[in-house]
């Protein structure tokens, strides 16, 4: 299965309409987000060819879509998509599914990798906001990553709302969540379920009514 990245804003409305937990038709699709029903059709088969919706079990080909685990976990961090960024989002979001623990499911599975750790550390000791090429003068020098790592390792952390973009710029600022995942990993937190459970504290309402749901 190719798992392509999202690059239409309907096929992320797509998601977040059947992240609400009700399995839908074509019709009831197109009728809910005022589009074309032939064209709706369309984008609901490539959806499902792609890994992030399916056909609703039990019968074959029931006419019903629902979300899959990787639609899932798109749907809880849609917030966090940028255009410009999708084959990160994509990358991340792949990983997040790969890495989930036995018998139980995580949408909002927090694991970082060293470049990602590195970026959220140097994003928490700066004041204002984190460049890529801030970043590259900062550790690409001294751990040997490339400019399109350390983009890529910001992205990451904005991913996971442990920074935000400024003014929706390539910019980056810590925020709460961050600052209490830099204290975590200190205190030698690294399991990603624990460093999940923990960081939950900071959810806003919003994101506890979205994992309600998805989980």
């Amino acid at each position: 299965m190719p798992y392509d990245p999202l690059t239409t804003p309907t096929d992320l409305e797509i998601i977040e309409l059947l992240s609400k937990g009700d399995r839908q038709t074509p019709a009831n699709v197109a009728a809910h987000l005022d589009r074309n029903s032939r064209y709706m059709s369309g984008r609901l088969r490539d959806l499902e060819e792609r890994g992030y919706i399916r056909d609703a079990p039990p019968a074959e080909r029931s006419g019903m879509y629902e979300i899959t685990k990787l639609g899932k976990i798109v749907a809880f961090h849609i917030h966090a998509y940028v255009r410009d960024y999708q084959n990160i989002f994509h990358g991340i979001s792949l990983h997040i599914l790969e890495e989930q623990p036995e018998n139980a499911f995580y949408p909002d599975l927090i694991k970082l990798d060293e470049t990602g750790v590195d970026a959220l550390f140097e994003v928490y000791s700066t004041e204002g906001f984190v460049v890529p090429s801030h970043l590259e003068i900062e550790i690409v020098i001294e751990k040997g990553y490339s400019p399109q790592t350390t983009a890529e390792a910001l992205f990451s952390i904005h991913y996971h709302g442990l920074a935000e973009r400024v003014d929706g710029m390539d910019a980056y600022q810590i925020t709460k969540r961050g600052e209490k995942a830099v204290d975590l990993y200190r205190e030698g937190t690294r399991d990603p379920v624990e460093l999940t459970e923990k960081l939950r504290e900071t959810y806003t309402d919003e994101e506890k009514d979205r994992l309600d749901t998805l989980s």
